[in-house]
């Protein structure tokens, strides 16, 4: 596990990091990526599965998707046209003004969901858990040389892979680390490879405007990544090519379909954004690059991928949506062997309504939960039987119970534990 030290760091020109106080502070070029066209409404991918979350405290999962959130709390964005990703910057992406080498390297998008945009369900506090088991985000693939086989690297981050860093004026932000040699992370939870053949070339890659960006990348992570109360995760995505390349060998652009190179590489495209309002928000959610910056330091040390929440410029982000499972369970709940017992939920509770009771195994093990009365007697066997390790839940219904206050209890091999709930009219 990476050792969590915050480093003090320098804001070079156009937002970069330098290493420390000692390192030369480095102003790259910014050419790349180029702004493209604003990104209308009907522009935005209606493939994107951007569900909403139960209602807060409930337990429940679904999509938390950022940039929809930010939408609906009034950001407007702008596409970056032509970010191709590739291993390294010998190839040039064609702009009107001329031929520009390729800068972006890898990308991906950190992930908190204690934003204040995740109006409905409302934000997570900084106690819940939560767990990540799949994402999606839009994307445009030209597939360009016959019977080639692309590969993309999926790298998966929990809570404990991400380095706290801190801005120049003391903005904080978060990064996994970075290997220049690999164009990765040396330091991932989870990874996974997706091959890219002519089945994935996109018939819509020369539309002129965002709604180009018309596949989906949905992924099912390796295992299911379990976050602790209020922890981020991140993920990053990189490219290897199928075929070979040279200097100055040129990629198609998604904006001429007439002008094709003569050397034809395969194009990969992710959709990604800059938030041109910047509305203010604390959370960690946004882009994270292994820009030319990082590919090809001028100081050594620059290990980390460039996080785009820097103050004073426009939020980057990969439109990414992130299937988000949480529990009612805190972590003060949840005793250091993963066993705990859950309030239920609603409390207090109509009578005749459902309740849930959550619950927390640290092995699979044989479960009691038993309903007791304020006097001691039992009323009833909620739940009897074997339930996997992890979280769970039960469901029962109060309509033999008068208003009134109850002890429910749980037993899972040496673990004992009661809490209360009320009924009411």
């Amino acid at each position: 596990m990476i050792k969590k030290i915050t480093k003090i760091l320098f804001l070079a020109l156009f937002g970069y990091l330098a290493v420390d106080a000692n390192a030369q502070i480095t102003s790259p070029n910014s050419n790349y990526p180029r702004v493209s066209s604003p990104v209308e409404n009907s522009h935005w991918n209606t493939n994107s599965t951007s569900q909403k979350l139960a209602k807060k405290g409930t337990g429940g999962s679904g999509w938390y998707s950022y940039s929809s959130a930010l939408r609906d709390g009034g950001e407007t964005f702008n596409y970056y046209g032509d970010v191709t990703l590739w291993p390294d910057s010998l190839p040039v992406a064609l702009y009107p003004d001329g031929p520009v080498h390729l800068g972006i390297y890898a990308i991906g998008q950190v992930f908190d969901p204690t934003s204040e945009f995740f109006s409905d369900p409302p934000a997570l506090t900084g106690f819940n858990r939560y767990s990540i088991d799949s994402i999606i985000f839009p994307y445009k693939y030209r597939h360009a040389v016959p019977g080639s086989v692309d590969t993309l690297i999926f790298d998966f981050f929990n809570d404990d892979k991400l380095v706290p860093l801190t801005f120049t004026g003391g903005t904080k932000t978060l990064s996994p680390t970075y290997v220049p040699a690999t164009n990765r992370s040396s330091a991932y939870s989870s990874t996974m490879k997706v091959l890219l053949t002519d089945k994935e070339d996109t018939k819509e890659f020369f539309y002129p405007n965002a709604s180009s960006y018309s596949k989906t990348m949905i992924l099912a992570l390796p295992s299911v990544m379990n976050v602790k109360g209020g922890g981020k995760m991140a993920f990053t995505v990189t490219f290897r090519s199928g075929v070979s390349w040279k200097m100055n060998d040129t990629l198609a652009n998604g904006r001429d379909s007439i002008n094709l190179p003569k050397k034809k590489l395969n194009t990969f495209q992710p959709f990604y954004l800059a938030a041109q309002n910047g509305i203010s928000d604390g959370t960690f959610n946004y882009a994270i690059e292994g820009y030319k910056f990082n590919k090809y330091p001028k100081t050594t040390g620059s290990n980390w991928y460039q996080p785009y929440n820097y103050p004073g410029a426009k939020t980057r982000h990969l439109d990414a949506s992130f299937k988000l499972t949480y529990y009612n369970l805190t972590a003060k709940d949840i005793n250091n062997q993963g066993y705990g017992l859950g309030n239920v939920y609603p409390n207090p509770v109509k009578s005749g309504s459902d309740i849930k009771i959550e619950f927390a195994l640290g092995r699979g093990e044989n479960v009691n939960i038993q309903l007791f009365n304020v006097l001691g007697s039992k009323l009833a066997d909620v739940a009897s039987g074997k339930f996997s390790s992890g979280e769970n839940s039960v469901v029962f219904n109060t309509a033999n119970l008068t208003p009134g206050v109850y002890v429910y209890t749980i037993s899972a091999g040496a673990f004992k534990s009661s809490k209360k709930f009320t009924v009411i009219d």
